[in-house]
């Protein structure tokens, strides 16, 4: 039997935005869950991101 309670600790998510994606750029990251210890330090880092 598997533990789903760290279900997430393998997770990414790749960030990009529609803007860059719509002038031709695939631009993104991919954002690794364990490096975050909330949601708010992840949205924060998805903010620094599209900021670029």
């Amino acid at each position: 039997m598997t533990n789903s309670q760290n279900c997430l600790d393998n997770s990414s998510v790749y960030c990009g935005t529609y803007h860059k994606h719509k002038n031709s750029s695939l631009y993104g990251k991919w954002l690794n869950f364990l490096h975050y210890s909330s949601y708010e330090e992840l949205q924060e880092a998805m903010y620094k991101l599209f900021e670029s």
